[in-house]
């Protein structure tokens, strides 16, 4: 990692006490932005436009709740469910509320994942696609989603 004069550290700062107007993707739709989330790189004009609209798109795909309809809800769940996995690997807590409110769901479905998931806690790629897929059929059938007036 490279490492910073001091005027481009004073430079940084500077920019970070500032809002922004940042174009997100190719919708047109401008977000005023705090200077303190956005990129060094993005604040300083060394990235290109498009290079920066994706960091910001990217940036706010991870902050809002998915829904079941959406074609991303199996990615965001597959993350959800590595640190699941990892959770109950390493005896840590996992946060269900958050798991919850990112995938728009009423409750967690632990006894239904648990039952997928074999003891050593070791699952391969391929399974947890099909872990995911079947995760996803089983909120639908169940309705275990947030409605659309409660949910994103």
């Amino acid at each position: 990692m490279k490492q910073m004069s001091e005027e481009k550290k004073l430079r940084l700062e500077e920019l970070e006490q500032f809002t922004y107007d940042v174009e997100i993707g190719n919708t047109h739709r401008v977000r005023k932005v705090k200077g303190t989330n956005l990129n060094a790189a993005f604040l300083l004009g060394e990235l290109s436009d498009n290079r920066r609209m994706m960091l910001v798109r990217q940036a706010e795909n991870e902050r809002t709740p998915v829904r079941v309809e959406s074609k991303s809800f199996e990615d965001v769940l597959k993350n959800i469910l590595i640190g699941y996995i990892q959770s109950l690997r390493c005896n840590l807590p996992f946060n269900e509320e958050y798991a919850c409110w990112r995938l728009s769901l009423k409750s967690w479905p632990k006894e239904y994942i648990d039952g997928f998931i074999p003891k050593t806690y070791r699952v391969k790629r391929e399974y947890l696609d099909e872990i995911a897929r079947m995760v996803s059929v089983h909120v639908t059938a169940n309705f275990l989603t947030k409605p659309h007036k409660e949910a994103a």
